[in-house]
């Protein structure tokens, strides 16, 4: 029944953003399925449960190419049957969005969140979750086209949205903390990084354990604070001190080798090379195996693995790695 197909819609949603990935895929497809078999597949009742199985999709992150068929199609039903101030529309907006900029695709990306954000802004308001959520998404992807300081204005108008909105321990809080802690790493603003990233995980491990999936991506940002601070002792404790549980609760997703990764960046930037070797390596096949070769983390492990080849000295795998980067 519709009710059930709902129920089960939401529940897919609920159970991914807890992190039981597979769970929360199966009930999504079975709510979409249960809409097609009442409706068909072209129907305006279907665009929200195929939403739904794009949220899933996105946060597993390792079926972009399914994901981004869903979305097209959730996109063009929306285009097609809703009027131009439907929040369906806005939501099919930035899921297409999302995926265009991990194809690299960033200025139709742009584009789209523009209006994805001015649809939001016009039907929702100024002071929504739905416009912060857009704004991440926006400077992720103004960020990935070179405009830094665009980015950080709209991560930082995105974070006084959310702590506005939710108060300072939410998850989506820390989301924006994260987001701002990436960027100010990236332009070698350390110790503001550190705290950002000390903030935001404090929030998601008090929210959701020291175990949740989001703990892994912000523990690898605040490794790179600490490592940018001539801290790589203290980046290498911190991750250390976590990677026995996120064996036991993220086995088989891609956050391990990623975890191994940012373990074996610690390692090299205390010179420790032989150390970091396998954990860089496996980090980087692993996360080309899960995500592919053209997923950031992936290019960022293999960024990592050619570096710790030309500080050990060992210019032809240097050469053998940095040959991929251009493949």
């Amino acid at each position: 029944s519709p009710t059930v197909a709902e129920s089960l819609s939401s529940l897919g949603v609920a159970l991914t953003y807890n992190g039981e990935f597979d769970t929360g895929e199966a009930q999504a497809r079975e709510a979409l399925d249960i809409y097609e078999e009442l409706l068909g597949p072209r129907h305006p009742g279907v665009i929200v449960p195929l939403n739904n199985l794009v949220t899933v999709l996105c946060y597993r992150g390792d079926k972009d190419e399914v994901a981004d068929q869903l979305a097209t199609q959730a996109l063009e039903l929306a285009q097609e049957f809703l009027p131009a101030d439907r929040i369906e529309l806005g939501h099919a907006l930035t899921h297409r969005a999302l995926l265009l900029a991990r194809k690299g695709e960033y200025a139709e990306a742009v584009r789209l969140n523009r209006q994805a954000l001015e649809l939001f802004r016009r039907t929702l308001g100024e002071e929504h979750p739905e416009v912060a959520s857009v704004l991440n998404n926006l400077a992720a992807s103004t960020h990935r086209q070179g405009d830094a300081a665009g980015a950080e204005a709209l991560y930082r108008e995105a974070l006084a949205l959310q702590r506005h909105l939710y108060g300072e321990d939410s998850s989506a809080v820390a989301q924006a903390l994260h987001n701002v802690g990436a960027l100010l790493v990236a332009r070698g603003a350390y110790e503001e990084a550190e705290r950002c990233y000390r903030e935001a995980l404090a929030i998601v491990e008090d929210v959701h354990g020291a175990g949740h999936y989001s703990t892994v991506v912000i523990s690898g940002g605040l490794a790179n604070a600490l490592s940018g601070q001539g801290r790589g002792r203290e980046a290498e404790t911190l991750l250390r001190q976590r990677r026995d549980l996120w064996q036991k609760t993220l086995a088989g997703s891609w956050f391990l080798p990623f975890a191994d990764s940012v373990l074996g960046e610690a390692l090299l930037a205390q010179r420790r090379f032989a150390e970091a070797e396998p954990l860089l390596v496996s980090g980087y096949e692993g996360l080309k195996g899960l995500r592919g070769e053209g997923f950031p983390r992936t290019l960022r492990a293999l960024t990592a693995v050619v570096d710790l080849y030309e500080a050990w000295g060992k210019g032809p795998e240097a050469e053998r790695y940095r040959a991929l980067l251009g493949a």
